[in-house]
């Protein structure tokens, strides 16, 4: 089932795109207004993931956070190393148990993966198969050689591949 970002984040969205276009143009940028922006957006989105977000809840248990809090604490103590995203058991992979990496995928996802892969076997088959149903997930090998997934519902991954592009035009 998607759960749709809390309805604050698109327009906080909207207005840091517009800060980081004027950064860009060098036109009106205000440092304090993107700060403020941006502090609302990750209070806005901590709460989101505690809701919905099985690991991130167990990191905030763990640490006695819960909905109200500040920044400073969120990047004391709940900054999430990568590492998560590669989290998983290898050996799904190497035997291409896709069931098991949807389970684990929803643990790192604000949604749950109920995507039917019994025709799947292969890493590529499913990435698309997640993709057709409005996943997409970014990868890499990283050092490790193991895989990161990040996964990323349809709204995040407009804003991946498009609002990035806001910020090419440096002073």
């Amino acid at each position: 089932m998607t759960q749709p970002a809390p309805p604050v984040i698109p327009p906080l969205h909207a207005r840091l795109i517009q800060q980081t276009q004027a950064w860009a143009l060098c036109r009106g940028f205000d440092p304090t207004l993107a700060r403020q922006l941006r502090h609302q957006a990750i209070l806005a989105n901590h709460a989101h993931y505690l809701e919905h977000i099985p690991v991130y809840r167990r990191f905030a248990d763990e640490e006695g956070i819960g909905q109200q809090t500040t920044i400073a604490t969120l990047q004391r103590q709940l900054m999430l190393p990568d590492e998560i995203f590669k989290s998983y058991n290898q050996a799904w992979l190497d035997v291409g148990d896709f069931t098991r990496m949807n389970g684990w995928l929803g643990e790192v996802f604000h949604q749950r993966v109920e995507v039917d892969i019994s025709d799947v076997h292969s890493i590529d088959a499913w990435i698309d198969r997640l993709a057709a149903h409005g996943i997409r997930l970014v990868y890499s090998s990283g050092t490790s050689g193991n895989f990161s997934f990040i996964p990323r519902d349809r709204d995040s991954w407009h804003l991946f591949t498009t609002a990035s592009s806001c910020s090419s035009l440096p002073c």
